[in-house]
């Protein structure tokens, strides 16, 4: 994604901030503010005390500790900001990044969901991980 295009992207997402169904945060170099990636949090249930994160790297970014350490933060924040008790996180089964930053961070794979996504023409699987309250590590 180029930075034009997330910028774009974070605009058209500011609504669903404003009427608390999402939030979307970039990922800067804090000297520099060089452009990194974003986190988001969907699907947000205050009524079960759960919610969704995704994540994005620009590839400069990655295998950097960028994101594992953006996505902490990001969940802790969303711990204490909305007093959840559980953060899920989905993936493709091949997303090997996404898989171990997930696993360094202490979310446990729970399953595999088949064809649960229409994406690209395609069904495909998608894997389901969750980290409870008290469970996030250090990356």
């Amino acid at each position: 994604m180029s930075l034009a295009l997330a910028e774009k992207w974070l605009a058209e997402h500011a609504e669903l901030w404003e009427q608390g169904e999402g939030r979307h945060f970039t990922i800067v170099e804090q000297d520099t503010d060089a452009f990194f990636g974003g986190v988001n949090f969907h699907s947000i249930r205050p009524d079960h005390r759960r919610t969704e994160v995704g994540f994005w790297l620009a590839p400069w970014a990655r295998r950097r500790g960028v994101g594992s350490g953006a996505v902490k933060a990001a969940c802790e924040w969303a711990f204490d900001r909305w007093q959840l008790n559980r953060i899920e996180m989905t993936t493709f089964p091949d997303n090997a990044g996404a898989l171990e930053l997930a696993r360094k961070l202490g979310f446990t794979r729970e399953g595999l969901l088949r064809s649960r996504n229409f994406e690209r023409g395609n069904y495909v699987d998608i894997v389901m991980l969750g980290v409870l309250r008290g469970e996030l590590r250090q990356a």
